[in-house]
Protein backbone atom coordinates (compact mmCIF):
# COMPACT_ATOMS: atom_id res chain seq x y z
CA UNK A 1 0.00 0.00 0.00
CA UNK A 2 1.24 3.75 -0.84
CA UNK A 3 -1.50 5.21 0.21
CA UNK A 4 -5.13 5.33 1.81
CA UNK A 5 -8.03 6.50 0.01
CA UNK A 6 -9.37 9.93 2.11
CA UNK A 7 -12.74 11.88 1.90
CA UNK A 8 -12.05 13.15 -1.56
CA UNK A 9 -10.97 9.51 -3.08
CA UNK A 10 -12.95 7.03 -1.09
CA UNK A 11 -15.82 5.58 -3.43
CA UNK A 12 -18.88 5.06 -0.65
CA UNK A 13 -20.59 2.86 -3.61
CA UNK A 14 -17.93 0.64 -3.74
CA UNK A 15 -19.28 -3.53 -2.96
CA UNK A 16 -16.33 -3.67 -0.67
CA UNK A 17 -15.22 -4.46 2.99
CA UNK A 18 -14.01 -1.26 3.61
CA UNK A 19 -17.47 0.33 3.02
CA UNK A 20 -19.81 -2.18 5.36
CA UNK A 21 -16.80 -2.83 7.83
CA UNK A 22 -16.55 0.68 8.77
CA UNK A 23 -19.74 2.62 7.35
CA UNK A 24 -18.61 3.93 4.13
CA UNK A 25 -15.78 5.86 5.57
CA UNK A 26 -12.46 6.31 3.93
CA UNK A 27 -9.51 3.61 5.04
CA UNK A 28 -7.54 7.39 6.09
CA UNK A 29 -10.55 8.47 8.11
CA UNK A 30 -10.86 5.57 9.59
CA UNK A 31 -7.42 5.45 10.82
CA UNK A 32 -6.52 8.99 11.87
CA UNK A 33 -9.85 8.27 13.90
CA UNK A 34 -8.17 5.62 15.93
CA UNK A 35 -7.25 4.92 19.61
CA UNK A 36 -4.07 3.90 18.42
CA UNK A 37 -3.01 6.64 16.04
CA UNK A 38 -4.24 9.53 18.86
CA UNK A 39 -1.62 7.14 21.74
CA UNK A 40 0.89 6.67 19.46
CA UNK A 41 4.13 8.67 18.68
CA UNK A 42 5.52 9.08 14.89
CA UNK A 43 8.98 6.93 13.98
CA UNK A 44 12.18 9.18 14.18
CA UNK A 45 13.28 9.96 10.37
CA UNK A 46 16.42 8.39 11.10
CA UNK A 47 15.35 4.86 12.93
CA UNK A 48 14.14 2.05 10.97
CA UNK A 49 12.03 -0.30 12.37
CA UNK A 50 13.44 -3.92 13.95
CA UNK A 51 13.42 -6.03 11.08
CA UNK A 52 11.32 -8.88 11.19
CA UNK A 53 11.63 -12.62 12.28
CA UNK A 54 9.70 -15.61 10.67
CA UNK A 55 9.40 -18.97 12.15
CA UNK A 56 8.64 -22.17 10.40
CA UNK A 57 6.42 -24.48 12.69
CA UNK A 58 5.47 -27.00 10.79
CA UNK A 59 6.25 -27.64 7.13
CA UNK A 60 3.14 -29.64 5.05
CA UNK A 61 1.16 -29.02 1.81
CA UNK A 62 -1.55 -26.86 3.32
CA UNK A 63 0.05 -23.24 4.00
CA UNK A 64 -0.96 -21.35 6.37
CA UNK A 65 0.63 -17.77 7.56
CA UNK A 66 -0.18 -15.97 11.01
CA UNK A 67 1.34 -12.24 11.18
CA UNK A 68 1.48 -11.81 14.94
CA UNK A 69 2.91 -8.58 16.75
CA UNK A 70 5.09 -9.07 19.58
CA UNK A 71 6.36 -6.07 20.28
CA UNK A 72 6.25 -4.37 23.96
CA UNK A 73 3.60 -1.68 22.77
CA UNK A 74 1.31 -4.69 22.41
CA UNK A 75 1.73 -5.81 25.58
CA UNK A 76 0.05 -2.52 26.79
Amino acid sequence: VVEFCNASTHNQEAPNLQNQMCSLRSAWDVIINSTDFHHSFPMNGTELPPPPTFSLVQAGVKVVCLVLDVSSKMAE
